[in-house]
């Protein structure tokens, strides 16, 4: 006889992703009515192709002259609610029930095993680095760097490639460092090539380190070209992004160990009673706040 299990977990998704879909369009409503700098006569297809590009180069501007003007400053509440969405689109704990291990055992995840059930995970986790990627793009200015915008970064960009080599150089030594020590505290307890790893990934890191420091401390006075500041100022940029995504990444995990499962009805009295309003008085008080800046 098949389990009802999984019967019960549909319906747990289907309701579930109709809710958080209207939760997360609504919350980012407000920043598409922040952003827009296009004319009304401009067709809306050409207006959304760069409207990304748009919320993150302004985000790279300051507020009242020393505040990042990044989403989360524009716009708490909406970041608020996305980021709520965002955890139960990406089945996350407190909001994974379609999987709730102590009601439904696992959900549709009882009818699969092997890699059918490594991929509903693996696609979770996959879930988890795009959420990341969009809440930092969106609310946390994205590629930009605070108080140094693009402009500013390739005027620095002998001192940002500077610090980037002196930086990285550092960290791949004590990297290296660490490996070693690893390899020397487990020499004799597996009895395998596992007591080897240390060193197959402490000598890269040092060879990358002596790369590194050489070109720091070698070049030293030589001048910039404009192409060498652009790549400088894009590597700087696109590590700025990674770290903001890799840290969101740690809070979805970190939520996970940190709070209980919502019960089902909870989460929908949270969804439909809850983030819907606030997502319309939201919308309404940027609206109003912004048709009086402009009168």
């Amino acid at each position: 006889m098949s389990s009802a299990n999984p019967l019960w977990g549909s319906p747990r998704i289907v309701g579930e992703l109709s809710k958080i879909g209207i939760d997360l369009h609504k919350s980012t409503i407000e920043k598409y009515m922040i952003r827009r700098r296009k004319p009304p006569s401009q067709t809306w297809r050409a207006f959304l192709k760069n409207h990304i590009t748009d919320i993150v180069a302004g985000q790279g501007e300051l507020l009242f002259g020393f505040l990042p003007k990044w989403g989360v400053v524009v716009q708490p509440l909406g970041f608020i609610i996305f980021l709520v969405a965002m955890f139960a689109e990406a089945n996350r704990t407190p909001f994974c029930l379609p999987e709730g291990e102590s009601e439904i055992v696992a959900g549709f995840h009882v009818e699969y095993s092997g890699i059918r059930f490594a991929l509903f995970y693996m696609t979770e986790y996959a879930a988890i680095v795009l959420a990341s990627a969009l809440i930092a793009t969106v609310y946390f200015g994205g590629w930009q760097v605070p108080w140094m915008p693009t402009h500013k970064l390739i005027q620095h960009a002998p001192i940002v490639l500077k610090i980037l080599l002196g930086v990285g150089g550092i960290g791949a030594a004590i990297f290296g460092y660490w490996m070693f020590v690893f390899a020397r505290r487990v020499k004799g307890k597996f009895g395998d090539a596992r007591e080897k790893e240390g060193y197959i990934l402490g000598v890269p890191c040092f060879i990358g380190a002596a790369v590194l420091l050489y070109f720091l401390f070698f070049s030293f006075g030589s001048p910039l070209s404009d192409t060498g500041a652009s790549i400088t100022v894009l590597v700087v940029q696109i590590m700025m992004f990674l770290i903001k995504m890799v840290f969101f990444c740690w809070v979805f995990i970190w939520v996970r160990w940190s709070l209980p499962r919502f019960r089902y009805d909870q989460l929908m009295n949270l969804g439909w009673k809850t983030l819907i309003p606030l997502s319309f008085v939201n919308i309404f008080v940027t609206g109003l706040v912004i048709l009086l800046a402009n009168r």
